[in-house]
């Protein structure tokens, strides 16, 4: 982050936000078109490759 800074406003949420709908799609901050995809690992990355 950069160029951070203390603001004295109040934090007002927005209503309408859903938070685990921005996780699921936001989480990666990649942007561009969601797809679907299968990945395939040796067994040894089990414990490494969270998905």
């Amino acid at each position: 982050m950069r160029s951070v800074r203390v603001r004295d406003e109040q934090f007002i949420p927005d209503p309408y936000f859903d938070l685990q709908e921005y996780t699921r799609k936001m989480f990666h901050m990649f942007g561009g078109e969601l797809i679907s995809l299968e990945a395939k690992f040796a067994d040894k990355l089990i414990n490494i490759v969270k998905l």
